[in-house]
């Protein structure tokens, strides 16, 4: 698939390299999420913030969640587990044991 144009490792990410790499690869762009489901994961961050999990942010567009050492503390709690079944929100809790579930 190399058409003889390498993009040289420079140690570094700069801008010209991270250019020629997406053009490299088809101009790939970062996949988002269709704004339905969008909407039902920031409906569930309004709901766990009213609940009292109040670093639980908005996600980002591509669905993505910013890692919190605290908020993975708060989701642990019991206040936590109870939230995030209140919310509607099935994935694993990471702040418990993998056999424990919300």
């Amino acid at each position: 698939m190399d058409d003889g144009k390498s993009i040289p490792d420079k140690g570094k990410n700069a801008p010209e390299d991270l250019q020629a790499a997406i053009t490299k690869c088809g101009g790939a762009a970062v996949p988002t999420l269709d704004p339905a489901a969008l909407e039902v994961l920031r409906k569930q961050a309004k709901c766990m913030r009213a609940e009292g999990i109040t670093g639980f942010r908005d996600p980002t567009a591509t669905g993505e969640a910013v890692p919190d050492d605290a908020l993975e503390k708060q989701l642990g709690s019991p206040e936590g587990k109870k939230a995030l079944k209140k919310c509607g929100i099935t994935a694993e809790d990471p702040g418990s044991d993998p056999g424990d579930k919300a």
